[in-house]
């Protein structure tokens, strides 16, 4: 119901703001520019070159860097006799700096791309669906304007026509040629018509 809402008030918009006619195919180019759901696909389209980069990153080498200092307050001594061997220092520092590989995934990377394609295409698909209908929905939407705009001019036609009749009764009323109330008729008609009219705009 609040697609057929949005679509509706789009084209009136629009319909009133022009000066010339929209067409089908214009009426189409501005459900796509405005409607959020025809931008899904921009964004689906983001997301997976997103996906199958990060899975594209895994077979590239990962570098890892750690560092660690210590401070011992107290530190073993080995009396020898006769050695030069020297205490520990307090301090003490460690790094560690290390690189893998992927050399051998089994095909998982392969396939986890070839999930997010699929998933992609399918999301894809969904989005063609939705403004396949959203299209349809425009088509009935634009038609039925259309109609009613025809409506309306015939009933102005008609009203026109009625019009000379009734100056042509009252003509003949008047001059003696017809009865009093002949004229009654066509004002009831005419009545009919211009609540018509009112109903179209």
């Amino acid at each position: 119901m609040r697609h057929t809402i949005f679509i509706i008030f789009l084209l009136l918009t629009t319909m009133s703001w022009s000066q010339k006619a929209l067409t089908l195919e214009e009426c189409y180019q501005l459900v796509a520019k405005n409607y959020p759901l025809a931008k899904q696909t921009e964004m689906l389209n983001m997301q997976q070159s997103f996906e199958v980069a990060s899975i594209d990153a895994e077979r590239l080498p990962q570098v890892g860097l750690s560092a660690q200092g210590t401070y011992q307050s107290d530190v073993i001594e080995v009396p020898i006799p006769g050695s030069n061997i020297e205490p520990l220092n307090n301090e003490q520092y460690r790094a560690n700096l290390t690189v893998n590989q992927l050399i051998y995934g089994g095909g998982l990377l392969d396939a986890k791309t070839e999930l997010k394609n699929a998933k992609y295409n399918a999301n894809r698909k969904q989005v063609e669906v939705n403004l396949y209908h959203l299209k349809t929905q425009v088509n009935q939407l634009y038609f039925s304007i259309l109609l009613t705009q025809e409506k309306h001019q015939l009933l102005l036609l008609k009203e026109s026509q009625l019009n000379t009749k009734l100056k042509e009764v009252k003509s003949g009323i008047n001059n003696g040629v017809l009865i009093a109330t002949s004229d009654k008729p066509i004002e009831v008609e005419l009545l009919k018509i211009n609540q018509d009219i009112k109903s179209t705009l």
